[in-house]
C-alpha cells in the first residue's frame, strides 16, 4: 500500500529561514490537517482535534486518528513533495504519531529533480502539462494563514482562522495531494541507487552541522555595530538613506565627478585604485556600499535562525540541486562560502569569541565584514571532543573528463600524482615538466606565471571552451595568447576534441531515430518517451526534456570580428542555472561533456559518502567535492587513512579512473 500525504501548518517561524527541521521544533508550529491518498483512491482529510469545527468538517470526506495511525503503520511506501518537511512534522510537532522508517519514505520533489524539471509541484506539473495543478486561491489562502496576522484595534486575534478559510485551507491540501500524485505517477521512480543516496541525503539533513553559536553571536553584534556607523557617516555624507539606493548613489557620484556604470564589487575596486585620488568623501561612500552590501555575512544570520535544539543547523543539502545530480545549498549555502580565509582567521575568531569590541578589532584587523566574511567557514566547529574529518576529490572533474574520452596519457599523469596544470603548461612552453613543478614550488614569478597559463587552458578548454572562455579566466591575457593556448590544448587533447563530437552526433541521432540506442565504451543516448537520455557509467542518467533539432543562428567573434552562421543544434526544455526559470535552451557537444563529467564526479562523492556511512563515518555535509565527517577527538592516523582510503575506493563501474583525494583533520572548518 501507498500513500500521498501533504501537511498544511502554521508558525511563528519562518521555514525559508528557519529550514523544516527547527521550523518543526519551533514551539508555536502547529498542524491543521493532513491530506492522505491511499493508492490510486480518493483523497481524505485528517483534521486536527484542536481545528475540527463541525461546519467545515461536514464539506470534507475526514479520517479518525485511530485509522491514520493504522494506515501509516500498515503502508509500504509514504511518499510526499518535499518529504523531508513531512517527516519533521511527523516527527517533532504531532506528539504520540508513530515513528515512521526512513525506508518507507519517498519524495515526488526529488523524483522531478531527477529528470531535470521544475523541483515545485505546480512548476514541474505545468512542466509536463498535467491538469492537476494546485489550487491558487486555496494557495493565497495558505500563506495567509500560515503565519500570525497583524491585529488591528477592531480584531486582536493571532491568527487567520474563519470558517471560510479553513475550507479554503482543506481544499488546498487534498487538492495538493491530488496533483503530487498525478506527478509522480508519471515520473519514473528513483533507482535502487538513487533512493539509497536520497536517504543518505535525508540523514545527513537531520543530522546537521555544529556551528560555534557564542562566537557568532559575538560576531553579528560587531557587525550590527559596524553597520550603524557607517550608516550614520554615509547618511552625514550623501543626505541618503542607504547605500543600498544604487542609483541615487550613482548620481551623488556622478556629482562628485565620479562616472561608474554600476556600484559592484569589481567596479568599486576599480574605481578605488585610479591613479588620479578620489576625494576623501567619495572613498568613504564606496567603501560604505562595498562593506554594506557584503551578503556573505548574511550567513551567520542563516546560522542562527536555522539552529536545531541540539545548536546544529540542519536541512542545508538539497538533492539533485542540479540536473547532473550535484547538490545545491539551501539557507547556510556551504557550497558558495569565500574560499580565500585571511592568514590570522583562527586568530581572528579566537578575539571574537573573546568578545573583542568593535575599535580594537578595527586596529588589528581591518573592516569587520570583510574579516568576518573570510573567516565565514571557521564559525562551522565540532562540538566539544569530536574533530572534522576533511576529505576533496583531487582534481576530479579533470581526471573523469580524461577517464571517459580515454586519454590514457593524461590519465596515466593522474595516476602518477603529476600537477594538471605544470603538465600543460609545459606543453605550452615546451618546458620539462620537472622544471616547471619545482619552479613553482619554489614561487619563482616566471614558473608561477607559467603554471597560471596552464591552469587557465585546462579550466577552460576542457569543454570546448575557446579564447572566450579563457578571457573568463584570464580577462587580461591578450587576446592572440588565448587563442594560442586553445590551439595547443585542443592539439594535445585530440581524443577529448573528438568526444565532444561524438556525444553531440548521438544524442542528434537518438533524438532523430527514438527507437535506437547510440552507445560508445562509458555512455549511451536514448530517447525515452519525452526524454532523451544520457547513461553514464554505472547506469545513472541525466534527462532532457522534449528535445529537438532545430536551426539556431550561432553567432561569434574571430579577431575582433563579428560573424555569424546557421546551424542546426540540439534543443531542450529546462530550468536555467542562473534565472531558475524553465525555458527551452541550446546545447552542443562540449555541454553535453560537461553535464557528462560533472554528473559522474558527482556519482564518485555519492557512492563514496554511501561506502564512508557504512563503514562507520558519520557525514555532517559536503561542498562540491569534498566531505566532512564528525569523528571522535582521538582519532588516530590509521582511523584517518581508512576515512581517505574509503573515499577514494573506485566501483567497478569507474575501474581506470585514478581518483585520488587530500584530507585533514580539524575543529574549526578551513580551506
Amino acid at each position: 500500500m501507498k500513500l500521498s500525504i501533504d501537511f498544511e501548518t502554521r508558525s511563528e517561524a519562518i521555514i525559508q529561514d528557519t529550514g523544516a527541521l527547527a521550523y518543526a521544533q519551533h514551539p508555536s508550529t502547529e498542524v491543521f490537517c493532513m491530506a492522505i491518498k491511499i493508492d490510486n483512491g480518493d483523497t481524505r482529510l485528517w483534521v486536527n482535534p484542536k481545528f475540527r469545527i463541525p461546519e467545515v468538517v461536514k464539506h470534507f470526506p475526514c479520517l479518525p486518528t485511530g485509522q491514520i495511525f493504522r494506515l501509516l503503520r500498515k503502508a509500504k511506501t509514504i511518499e510526499a513533495h518535499n518529504a523531508f518537511f513531512e517527516q519533521c512534522i511527523i516527527r517533532y510537532v504531532l506528539d504520540g504519531w508513530p515513528t515512521i522508517p526512513l525506508k518507507k519514505w519517498r519524495c515526488s520533489a526529488a523524483k522531478a529533480a531527477t529528470v531535470s524539471i521544475p523541483r515545485s509541484l505546480d512548476g514541474a506539473c505545468e512542466a509536463l502539462g498535467l491538469s492537476e495543478t494546485k489550487d491558487k486561491d486555496g494557495y493565497f489562502t495558505m500563506l495567509k494563514m500560515c503565519k500570525p496576522r497583524k491585529p488591528t484595534k477592531h480584531n486582536k486575534a493571532k491568527w487567520h482562522e474563519t470558517p471560510e478559510d479553513f475550507i479554503k485551507l482543506f481544499r488546498y491540501c487534498i487538492k495538493d495531494v491530488d496533483a503530487e500524485y498525478a506527478l509522480s505517477r508519471s515520473l519514473p521512480a528513483l533507482s535502487p541507487k538513487e533512493l539509497e543516496i536520497w536517504r543518505l541525503d535525508q540523514a545527513i539533513n537531520f543530522r546537521g552541522i555544529p556551528v560555534d553559536v557564542p562566537t557568532i553571536k559575538n560576531a553579528l553584534i560587531l557587525i550590527e555595530e559596524h553597520e550603524a556607523r557607517v550608516l550614520e557617516e554615509f547618511q552625514n555624507i550623501t543626505g541618503l538613506n542607504s547605500p543600498r539606493q544604487v542609483q541615487k548613489t550613482l548620481e551623488w557620484l556622478r556629482g562628485k565627478g565620479l562616472k561608474i556604470p554600476n556600484l559592484s564589487k569589481p567596479m568599486i575596486n576599480k574605481a578605488l585604485a585610479l591613479k588620479k585620488p578620489l576625494p576623501d568623501e567619495v572613498v568613504t561612500v564606496l567603501k560604505a556600499r562595498r562593506s554594506l552590501a557584503k551578503s556573505s555575512t548574511g550567513k551567520l544570520s542563516a546560522m542562527i535562525n536555522g539552529l536545531n535544539i541540539h545548536n546544529r543547523v540542519c536541512d542545508t543539502m538539497m538533492y539533485h540541486g542540479a540536473s547532473t545530480g550535484r547538490w545545491a545549498g539551501m539557507r547556510l549555502q556551504p557550497h558558495n562560502m569565500v574560499r580565500k580565509m585571511p592568514e590570522a582567521w583562527e586568530e581572528i575568531l579566537e578575539a571574537v569569541n573573546g568578545g573583542i569590541d568593535l575599535d580594537t578589532f578595527t586596529m588589528f584587523y581591518g573592516d569587520v565584514m570583510q574579516a568576518l566574511s573570510g573567516c565565514t567557514r571557521g564559525f562551522i566547529k565540532a562540538p566539544n571532543g569530536k574533530l572534522f574529518l576533511c576529505a576533496d576529490f583531487s582534481s576530479v572533474e579533470g581526471c573523469v573528463l580524461a577517464f571517459v574520452a580515454e586519454e590514457e596519457e593524461i590519465l596515466q599523469n593522474y595516476r602518477d600524482g603529476k600537477d594538471a596544470y605544470c603538465v600543460f603548461a609545459s606543453q605550452i612552453h615546451h618546458r620539462p615538466y620537472e622544471v616547471i613543478r619545482t619552479g613553482y614550488k619554489e614561487e619563482d614569478e616566471e614558473f608561477v606565471q607559467m603554471r597560471f597559463e596552464g591552469k587557465t587552458g585546462e579550466l577552460a578548454c576542457g569543454f570546448q571552451g575557446g579564447e572566450q572562455a579563457v578571457k573568463r579566466f584570464a580577462p587580461d591575457m591578450p587576446r592572440a595568447r588565448r587563442e594560442e593556448i586553445v590551439k595547443i590544448w585542443r592539439a594535445n587533447r585530440e581524443k577529448t576534441v573528438a568526444f565532444w563530437k561524438k556525444q553531440e552526433i548521438m544524442a542528434k541521432a537518438a533524438i532523430k531515430y527514438p527507437m535506437k540506442t547510440y552507445a560508445d565504451k562509458y555512455i549511451k543516448w536514448k530517447m525515452r518517451g519525452k526524454f532523451l537520455t544520457c547513461t553514464l557509467p554505472g547506469g545513472k542518467r541525466i534527462y532532457y526534456y522534449n528535445p529537438k533539432i532545430q536551426e539556431r543562428t550561432i553567432k561569434y567573434k574571430v579577431k575582433g570580428k563579428h560573424y555569424s552562421k546557421t546551424r542546426k543544434v540540439i534543443t531542450f526544455w529546462g530550468v536555467d542555472g542562473k534565472t531558475k526559470r524553465w525555458c527551452e535552451q541550446a546545447t552542443y557537444g562540449g555541454k553535453l561533456t560537461e553535464n557528462i563529467v560533472q554528473a559522474t564526479a558527482r556519482n564518485f562523492l555519492a557512492e563514496a559518502m554511501l561506502r564512508l556511512e557504512k563503514a562507520g563515518f558519520k557525514i555532517v555535509f559536503h561542498v562540491h567535492d569534498e566531505v566532512i565527517v564528525e569523528a571522535p577527538g582521538n582519532v588516530s592516523k590509521g582511523e584517518f587513512d581508512r576515512f581517505i582510503n574509503t573515499m577514494i575506493e573506485v566501483p567497478d563501474w569507474g575501474k581506470g579512473c585514478p581518483i585520488s583525494a587530500d584530507g585533514f583533520t580539524t575543529r574549526r572548518y578551513h580551506k
